[in-house]
């Protein structure tokens, strides 16, 4: 019987093999609806295109919804705060 040879996957290394840097990762800054409304914007037009697939959008307009309510929740208790401390 023949052996068969193992194969061992090695992570190429772009800043090796080019001699460039890499990208960095795209940063998100989603702290006002203004930029995730942005965001979704960008988001529904990369499905609409087909850049991105239905199931990545649902995942990406899901958080952005959560971050969203988080956003408003922080302000309803800022406000809040801020009128408990005016009765005072």
């Amino acid at each position: 019987m023949q052996k068969r040879a193992e194969i061992h996957a090695v992570p190429i290394d772009p800043e090796r093999e080019t001699g460039r840097q890499a990208p960095r990762p795209r940063q998100y800054r989603l702290t006002s609806a203004r930029q995730i409304r942005k965001e979704l914007s960008r988001l529904y037009g990369e499905l609409r295109t087909g850049q991105t697939d239905a199931e990545t959008a649902r995942t990406g307009a899901f958080l952005m919804r959560t971050i969203l309510e988080s956003i408003r929740v922080d302000q309803i208790e800022t406000e809040l705060d801020a009128l408990e401390e005016a009765a005072r």
